[in-house]
């Protein structure tokens, strides 16, 4: 489905800054309440590519779920260097 904005952002390159701000979000309200643009099947009847041919695809592995001890290891690590590196900048403009 295409809107105003896509459309913009398709001819505007500029138009791509204002993606996630509030005129986008207006524009997309009032394309809802008043549509302008019809949507337009895109479809190839005669498509030249093929899909691949797959014959062993591997099965992804499950992993154990619950909590990574090197991740909240790690995660501890950074937390504590981030919290001293914050007090040394405090001290310093003192």
């Amino acid at each position: 489905m295409s809107d105003v904005f896509d459309h913009l952002r398709g001819n505007l390159t500029a138009a791509d800054l204002m993606a996630e701000g509030f005129a986008a979000e207006a524009l997309a309200l009032a394309e809802q309440t008043f549509p302008v643009l019809e949507a337009i099947p895109v479809e190839d009847a005669t498509a030249l590519a093929r899909p691949p041919a797959l014959p062993h695809v591997p099965l992804a592995r499950k992993r154990p779920k619950g909590a990574d001890g090197e991740g909240l290891a790690a995660s501890f690590v950074a937390l504590s260097w981030g919290a001293v590196v914050l007090r040394r900048g405090r001290k310093g403009r003192r």
